[in-house]
């Protein structure tokens, strides 16, 4: 192996100076064993233009020599000048944004990283196509989050809420007419009343006692229930709403019945006095609505609809027991009913929007109109054909299509609109 002799540094000092030990590779001449043919590999010279110096390759005084053998392999940027490139390197650009991101918005960090030494860790890099999301770095630009009402209460919910609580309130006035003022609606009240003693007559002895306790029964069950539910979910503020709303239609009732409401003398009822709206099933009532408006949003349809169907056995326990008739029942419930959609409304503006949920209660609405539609064939009927409990069945059939119908209003009433949380 020969050296050339060191040059002569731009700055006037000499490399041999500096780096004495510094190695140059050798100018190698071989000839090919087969064509005989002369190759020469320059791999040092005094040209600058075809030279490059060496690094320094001193490791414990040894010398290695690094020049290959030019007949098999070309001469290679040596391994441990990986981390220091020679060139600088233009910083690669950012990717264009994917058509997926774009149309989602979502913001994804930069490829990969734009100049040695950085990544995640300080911020300035991430990994490719990496988008803002759960457990993923955070976004340079979030979208603004939307803003959430303080109440759930609009112009057009508070006028939907009034207008649904006056079509209650009229279907309430229009059967209370019907049945004290018409001929056919105290006939068929009548008939229904008759028919509820024959029915109860033929049950076992001793039903008697549960079927008068019934309305109780049904009130204990809704009134532990709604205290459940109030410890559960803290719900303190639709539990002193729901109370308020209940009394206010168990007062209305009592006035309905005592003060302003009168029945016809038209010779049909052997009674005179006005026994429309029932108190019992409207206390009955009362306790499910209550349970409504203090359920979570969850399971709020369930409970609705549970409190339409027992709302409806102590309606008709109070027909079998010759308390009232089925149009007194209907005109409690609707009356309740009312009451609770100004509950609703009211505790609207009480408390935050809840959770989001469905709860259209499709269900009530769908068997309620179901069994309103058997109630009205069960009154055609009867005005041509005498079966004996028919006038019982429409008048058991009517209760529970309002009873169904007025549970799918009040938890329509407590949905929130606004899709907050």
């Amino acid at each position: 192996m020969t050296y050339i002799p060191a040059e002569r540094d731009p700055d006037g000092e000499s490399n041999a100076d500096r780096n004495r030990e510094q190695p140059t590779e050798a100018i190698h001449t071989t000839r090919s064993a087969h064509t005989n043919d002369r190759t020469d590999t320059i791999s040092a010279s005094s040209d600058p233009s075809v030279t490059r110096p060496m690094p320094s390759v001193k490791d414990g005084g040894r010398r290695y020599d690094l020049s290959p053998d030019p007949a098999t392999a070309p001469i290679e940027t040596a391994p441990w000048q990986d981390t220091a490139p020679t060139a600088r390197q233009e910083p690669t650009p950012a990717p264009a944004p994917r058509d997926d991101v774009a149309r989602t918005g979502a913001t994804s960090r930069p490829g990969p990283y734009a100049a040695p030494g950085r990544g995640p860790g300080d911020g300035s890099g991430g990994y490719p196509a990496q988008t803002a999301g759960p457990g993923a770095y955070p976004a340079t630009a979030q979208q603004a989050a939307p803003r959430v009402p303080s109440r759930d209460l609009t112009f057009g919910i508070f006028m939907g809420q009034l207008l649904r609580a006056v079509f209650l309130l009229a279907a309430a006035v229009g059967v209370a007419y019907y049945a004290l003022r018409t001929v056919p609606g105290q006939w068929a009240d009548e008939l229904a009343l008759q028919e509820g003693e024959k029915a109860l007559a033929t049950l076992p002895t001793s039903w008697a006692p549960w079927i008068d306790m019934l309305p109780v029964i049904v009130c204990v069950f809704w009134g532990v229930l709604t205290l459940i539910f109030a410890l559960a979910a803290r719900r303190w503020t639709p539990l002193l709403v729901g109370l308020v709303s209940g009394l206010g239609a168990v007062v209305t009732v009592q006035l309905l019945k005592r003060e302003f409401l009168h029945k016809a003398q038209l010779g049909i009822q052997e009674s005179a006095m006005n026994s429309l709206p029932s108190g019992h099933t409207a206390a009955a009532a009362v306790a499910a609505m209550i349970a409504v408006m203090v359920a979570p949003a969850r399971g709020r349809t369930v409970v609705a609809f549970l409190g339409a169907l027992t709302t409806t056995l102590a309606g008709v326990a109070t027909v079998l027991n010759s308390w009232h008739r089925p149009m007194d029942a209907v005109v409690s419930i609707l009356v309740v009913a009312c009451w609770g959609i100004l509950g609703a409304l009211l505790l609207r503006c009480l408390i935050r929007p809840e959770r989001w949920r469905a709860n259209r209660a499709l269900g009530s609405l769908i068997l309620g109109i179901l069994a309103l539609a058997a109630a009205a064939a069960g009154m055609a009927a009867m005005q041509t054909v005498a079966i004996d409990g028919l006038a019982l069945a429409t008048g058991g059939a009517a209760i529970l299509g309002v009873s169904l119908v007025c549970a799918h209003q009040t938890a329509r009433a407590l949905r929130p609109r606004h899709r907050a949380g």
